[in-house]
């Protein structure tokens, strides 16, 4: 019981002052991590061990403060430049409704830009985007965290299947797996989001009618071509996985649904003749046709940069990810641990955006001193939500490495884990929430599958199930999980000038994750007895 005890203590205490006091991220991860400290100290963890990890905690949140700081850097210069309004307006042209701009955006945008980069970054520039075309930030949080969930799975050129289940599963575990376990793995975990995943635009327009107004039936009204969104990524997504590996099925997907669905939206296919708009809107002006293709092209110029020099710094065989590297801090044997930290600086979404920042303020006449205010701006905005995040995530940070102690103990998360092993077809259920806990926690996809899958492999193996199919449910999991990370969330939120208002993002998100999950485990039943048994 004392050992449950200091287990569930941290999170406990998270849960209950953020949901039950309703207090704010940068006051309860603080409150959090104390007793996390205890509750490691009490599980055996040595000091240095504790030193360590906290100092890995601080380096990561580092990281993560770059890329956000970058992000809203640029924001803030786009915004004096006034760059935003042609793209605003080239948007509204191809449609006023809010339903399908935000399908457009946090949907097919924010799939590709995940595929391409991962990590955060397709908030930090989709949730701008929205604002930008009127959206209320929140809302546009909200969103943008729903939509990068499916291609998650794929993100960052797929590292979360070929680095985070491939090296998260012991040697011997990967002999019995076979050689090819990875492809297959990726192959399966993307049936499972063939058809979820096409459901996904469609729950983002219903929170987004209910959150503005309470209505569901107009949220439900744009089905066809919601479903229409959906399936325009995930089918071209589903098969590079299948055919070609895990590396680009988020990127192809991303850029095919795009390339398909606006000819389509332009010319009305299966767009609702009742436009939907804000309350609080009026309806929108029809001569939206002042702007030229310059102005537009002219506008989307930093983030065509930001886009390409990720995707071009993300593909292997250009060698531009080694050279890049070169100029990476590294930080080896922390507190004597073994624990090393490695910060590509140069490679890092976060150097692109201030670099192209930089080049953004001289291309728009911008003096320095309007280019200081900006950056003196965005650090303003990220001042509440760093304390959270250092706190948050140096919390995972002890609970991750609670594993190295002097009692013999499982690490805490894998301790927590393993109660919910119960028996049966139920772990199918249980799979998933256990890969969605993991990114819950750790704010990463790769992170969770690491941490677990070793532990899903074990599990599958005394129960009798495939652990292909775990595996996979791990990864569906621990992509959905993306929805209601509690870092990502303080990250998005800060780019949206937001604080204290995570509550209510996780309320909006945690139903549509629990349900994507849940008809996971369903669909894992049915491949069990229909599709596995019978191979």
């Amino acid at each position: 019981m004392i050992q449950f005890f200091w287990a569930i203590l941290p999170l406990a205490t998270l849960i209950i002052l953020m949901a039950g006091f309703k207090k704010p991220t940068y006051l309860s991860a603080p409150i959090a991590l104390l007793t996390g400290l205890t509750s490691v100290y009490f599980w055996g963890m040595p000091l240095n061990w504790i030193g360590g990890a906290l100092a890995k905690g601080f380096l990561i949140t580092t990281e993560i403060l770059f890329i956000v700081l970058g992000a809203i850097f640029l924001l803030e210069v786009l915004q004096r430049s006034g760059a935003f309004e042609p793209i605003k307006n080239a948007v509204e042209r191809l449609s006023p409704d809010r339903r399908i701009q935000a399908i457009i955006v946090g949907w097919l945008f924010v799939s590709f830009i995940e595929g391409a980069a991962g990590f955060g970054t397709p908030a930090m520039l989709a949730v701008p985007l929205l604002m930008i075309l009127g959206f209320p930030p929140l809302i546009s949080v909200i969103i943008c965290l729903i939509g990068d969930s499916t291609a998650v799975t794929f993100g960052a050129v797929g590292v979360p299947i070929s680095i985070g289940i491939a090296e998260g599963v012991t040697p011997a575990q990967a002999i019995v797996l076979g050689a090819g376990f990875v492809n297959t793995v990726a192959g399966l975990t993307a049936s499972f989001h063939l058809l979820l995943g096409a459901l996904v635009p469609l729950a983002m327009v219903v929170v987004l009618t209910l959150s503005a107004e309470g209505s569901i039936k107009k949220g439900l009204a744009i089905w066809p071509y919601a479903l229409m969104a959906g399936l325009v990524f995930t089918i071209p997504y589903f098969l590079v996985a299948v055919f070609l590996g895990p590396e680009f099925p988020s990127i192809v997907g991303g850029l095919v649904g795009l390339i398909i669905i606006l000819p389509l939206t332009k010319v009305g296919f299966l767009v609702p003749k009742e436009k939907w708009r804000f309350p609080s809107e009026s309806k929108p002006e029809t001569t939206a046709s002042s702007f030229g293709f310059g102005k537009l092209a002219r506008a989307f110029i930093p983030y065509f940069l930001i886009i390409t020099l990720l995707v071009l710094s993300r593909i292997n065989f250009l060698g531009l990810a080694e050279f890049l590297k070169q100029g990476s801090l590294v930080f080896g044997n922390l507190f004597n641990t073994g624990l090393n930290h490695t910060f590509d600086i140069f490679y890092s979404p976060g150097f692109f955006f201030i670099l192209v920042t930089f080049l953004a303020f001289k291309f728009y006449g911008l003096g320095l001193k309007s280019a200081g205010r900006s950056f003196f701006k965005a650090l303003k905005k990220i001042s509440y939500p760093a304390i959270g995040l250092v706190a948050v995530i140096t919390l995972v940070q002890i609970l991750i490495f609670s594993a190295n102690n002097d009692m013999g103990r499982a690490g805490i998360p894998i301790y927590l884990s393993q109660l919910l092993a119960i028996n049966g077809f139920l772990w199918f259920f249980i799979s998933p929430l256990v890969g969605l806990f993991g990114s819950f926690l750790a704010g990463s996809s790769t992170v969770s599958n690491l941490l677990l899958s070793a532990f899903q492999v074990e599990t599958a193996m005394s129960l009798g199930l495939s652990p292909i199919l775990i595996l996979s449910l791990q990864a569906v999991g621990s992509a959905i999980g993306n929805m209601v990370a509690i870092h990502n969330i303080l990250a998005a939120l800060a780019v949206a000038g937001l604080s204290r208002s995570e509550n209510q993002v996780i309320k909006k998100n945690l139903p549509i994750a629990f349900i994507y999950v849940l008809l996971a485990g369903l669909l894992a039943i049915f491949y069990s007895f229909y599709l596995i048994a019978g191979s």
